[in-house]
Parts: C-alpha cells; sequence; structure tokens
C-alpha cells in the first residue's frame, strides 16, 4: 500500500520552481492531481527497480505503443505491406513480432544514443466514425462467431488520426524507460514534477517535443465514445484547464480526424495465433463496456 505524504510541503517547493519560471498557479484541484501523480510514478519506478526490473512504460488505458510506421531510417522499422477489400494498405512488421522483442534486439534502443529514456512521440486518433466494412476490416472471424464486436474495440473502430508531425493536438511524448539504468535520486519526490511525459530527470525536457520521425515507437492516443471520454468521476481535468472534458472539447475531436491509419489492426490477429480462440474470447469478455465502481469514486 501506498501512503501519500503531505503533498502541500512538495507543492511549495514544486510551486517555488514554478515561479522563478515565471510560470502561472493553476486550479488547486489539478496541482492535487500532479501531486499525487509525481509521488505514485516514483514509487512505482523505486518498486520495480528494486525487483529487477528493466523497461518501463507510463501509458493510460486508451493508449497503445506500436512500431512507428511514419519513422525515417534509421529508427524506421521494416514492414511488409498486406492489401485489404477496400484497396487500402495495411502494414504489418516483418522483423520482431513485439514492442518486447524489438527492444531485446538492442538496435532499436542503440538507435536512441543508449539512453535510459526514450520519447514515445503520440498521435491523436479522433472521433470520426468509419463505414461498418471498414471497422470490421481485418477482424477475425472466430471472434465474431464467439459475439466480440469489433466496433467494440478502440483499435478497430477508430481509424481516423491527425497529422502525426503536429505537436498541437497530439500532446506532449511519452518515455519509456529502463528502470535498472535511473539513478536512485531520481526516483525520489521532489521539486521536479513526475509525470508521464518526463518521470525521471535523465528524460530531458527537449525530447518531449522531439520530431516524431526520429523514434523507432510511436503511441496511438484514443479518445473513443463520449461516455468512455468522460467515464472518470473525479478527473482534475473534467472542466479546468486545456485538458477539459467538456462537450465542445469532444467535438474539436472531430475535426483532429486527417487521415486513416490501420497499421495498429495486426496486433489482433497475431494474439489469436499466439493464445488461441478461447483465451482470446475469454480476455475480451466485455471489452468497451462501461463499469462504475462506487466505492473507487472518490479515489
Amino acid at each position: 500500500d501506498f501512503v501519500v505524504p503531505n503533498h502541500k510541503e512538495i507543492r511549495a517547493k514544486i510551486n517555488k520552481n514554478r515561479e522563478k519560471k515565471g510560470l502561472t498557479i493553476e486550479d488547486p484541484l489539478v496541482y492535487e492531481h500532479r501531486d499525487r501523480q509525481s509521488y505514485f510514478i516514483t514509487k512505482c519506478l523505486a518498486t520495480l527497480k528494486a525487483e529487477g526490473a528493466k523497461w518501463v512504460i507510463h501509458l493510460d488505458s486508451d493508449e497503445y505503443i506500436l512500431p512507428n510506421y511514419y519513422a525515417k531510417p534509421p529508427y524506421k522499422i521494416h514492414t511488409k505491406t498486406l492489401k485489404n477489400d477496400n484497396k487500402r494498405k495495411t502494414t504489418r512488421q516483418a522483423g520482431p513480432p513485439t514492442i518486447y522483442e524489438m527492444i531485446q534486439t538492442k538496435r532499436h534502443v542503440d538507435q536512441h544514443l543508449g539512453s535510459a529514456c526514450i520519447a514515445l512521440p503520440r498521435v491523436r486518433i479522433g472521433t470520426r466514425e468509419s463505414d461498418p466494412l471498414q471497422v470490421n476490416e481485418g477482424f477475425p472471424t472466430e471472434l465474431q462467431q464467439g459475439h466480440v464486436n469489433a466496433s467494440n474495440l478502440q483499435t478497430f473502430r477508430w481509424r481516423w488520426r491527425n497529422h502525426i508531425k503536429l505537436l498541437s493536438g497530439n500532446g506532449q511524448s511519452k518515455a519509456m524507460m529502463d528502470v535498472s539504468r535511473v539513478a536512485e535520486t531520481s526516483l525520489r519526490p521532489g521539486p521536479l514534477e513526475h509525470n508521464p511525459h518526463r518521470p525521471v530527470q535523465e528524460c530531458l525536457v527537449r525530447n518531449m517535443y522531439s520530431n516524431p520521425r526520429n523514434s523507432s515507437f510511436l503511441v496511438h492516443h484514443y479518445a473513443s465514445t463520449w461516455e468512455q471520454w468522460t467515464a472518470r468521476k473525479r478527473d482534475a481535468r473534467q472542466t479546468t484547464g486545456s485538458n477539459g472534458r467538456t462537450w465542445e472539447a469532444y467535438k474539436k475531436l472531430e475535426q483532429l480526424s486527417k487521415q486513416t491509419t490501420d497499421h495498429i489492426r495486426p496486433w489482433l490477429q497475431e494474439f489469436v495465433h499466439m493464445y488461441g480462440t478461447n483465451l482470446t474470447l475469454e480476455l475480451l469478455k466485455g471489452v468497451g463496456e462501461l463499469h462504475f465502481n462506487e466505492s473507487l469514486a472518490q479515489i
């Protein structure tokens, strides 16, 4: 169990640091969220480091990492092209089939100068709907027979993405770090706001805004349905700040939809191939459904 310390003491240090930089003081609820997040991230990383873990990623449940199809050499992953019925092209990597195996090859890590922290550019997947035939393209027939609907999976229903090279609408990069190479002094709550974009000081600020073509990895960030987007009952961003979860903000996500991408789709067929239809159906039971737990409402 984690016991969160008095966040006011930590906030005083962070506020002093922000004031030196000329930054404004935001909503107290947002600060409370950031304080708790900072503490939990450092405790999580310190625990994993003590357990002997190596590569760790902090992603939200609506974010998925995949080989960067927008990357340029030497970061680009070699792929082979598959054609589907609507003559659109989808790609599937011809090398290591998983992110984990990509890391194990070390080649993709070495391309990032052997850093203990690798930036993961994000691209926003908008809320523009696609034709049902396009949504179901490439969806395993054995799962359809098992009553799993492709439209309930974010990675199949939502295909329209923002321009990858734009920071506006996509947000700051997330980070993947090798905690075995992170100094223990970096895993203590302090003036640095530990967040998923810069969990530790080894993650350089400039990499949070790095060129998305200079990364072997990419993160798809989904908004999904309005009900899913606003499902969190205690969200400091719900009505405040630039991340406010308002209907107006949600409708703007539809305008971000510039191009389609199906690059992430092959994951499901590969999963079925590796683990079988029965286990896949069991794991996907209730996928896309919202279940609100009253006991967690105040967390």
